[in-house]
Order: C-alpha cells, then sequence, then structure tokens
C-alpha cells in the first residue's frame, strides 16, 4: 500500500514523469504547461477525457526537478460534503471547514507525505482538489509569505 496519497494510482513523491506518461498518456494526451515556479520541475496537464472519473475537468501534473511527481491539482465540480466523506475513510483529517448547507469552503487531509486540500468557493461551480508533497506546499507557503511581506513593506514604504 502507498505511504503517501495516490491520486489516479500515481503515489505523489514517488512517481516519476515516465510512469505518469504511461499511465496516464496511454488514456488522454499530456500537454506540457511550463515549469512550477516553487518546484523548478515540469508541469503538464490532462482534460479530464479518458480517465475514468467522472466529473473531473482537468487535472495538472507537477514534477521536481528530478522529475518526480510533487503535485496534483484536480478541477471538477463542486461538491466537496461527498468528497470528504469518501476522503476521511482514506486520509487523517487535518481540518474540516466545510459549510455543510452551503456546500463551500475548505477542507486539508494528509497521508505520509502528502497534504490533500479541497478549496470549494462560495460562488463558484467548481472547486480543486490539490494533492501536494510537504516539500511543495512549504516551498509555496513560504514563497507567498515572502511575496505578501514583500508587498506590505512596497505598500509601507509608499505611504
Amino acid at each position: 500500500m502507498a505511504e503517501n496519497a495516490s491520486p489516479f494510482g500515481l503515489e505523489v513523491g514517488v512517481a516519476t514523469l515516465s510512469q505518469v506518461q504511461k499511465q496516464i498518456g496511454d488514456k488522454t494526451s499530456l500537454t506540457p504547461t511550463g515549469i512550477n515556479k516553487y518546484s523548478g520541475g515540469k508541469m503538464f496537464e490532462v482534460d479530464g477525457h479518458g480517465l475514468n472519473v467522472e466529473g473531473v475537468n482537468a487535472v495538472t501534473f507537477i514534477f521536481d526537478q528530478a522529475d518526480v511527481l510533487v503535485g496534483v491539482l484536480v478541477s471538477m465540480p463542486k461538491n466537496p460534503k461527498s468528497l470528504i466523506k469518501t476522503f476521511s475513510g482514506k486520509y487523517k483529517v487535518i481540518n474540516n471547514k466545510v459549510d455543510n448547507f452551503m456546500n463551500y469552503g475548505s477542507a486539508q487531509f494528509s497521508k505520509g507525505d502528502t497534504v490533500i486540500d479541497i478549496d470549494a468557493p462560495h460562488l463558484s461551480f467548481v472547486m480543486e482538489v490539490r494533492y501536494l508533497s510537504k516539500r511543495l506546499r512549504d516551498a509555496f507557503m513560504q514563497q507567498s509569505n515572502a511575496e505578501t511581506a514583500a508587498k506590505q513593506k512596497r505598500k509601507a514604504d509608499s505611504l
């Protein structure tokens, strides 16, 4: 059994670009979308067709510089309550801030070295599910915090 989350049967932090190309590329077309600014690795996107998962609109696969899968971003119709129920049996619940009546909010889970985020915005019909290695998530948070601090400093210096 995989130690980390394994969306589409691909273990985050273990699967390689060649494995993703073989496993996913046989079902649907992988389109290169550039280099990820947090991991420094390649990114590829597929539409949901051919993945045999109902409702998946798009999937982005993020790799590190060694071509190891470090992130999977899944776009799908908003239904966080159902997904939380499914994920609660597979992953450790970190927090659940989904409004059950309005069916929006966010939730976070973990498994091994993977953090799984569900983000279902209030006035949207689409939600995003992010499977990220802790290393990628930390790099994202560190850079986001640095960018926010720099922006606040520029604002303070200007006023």
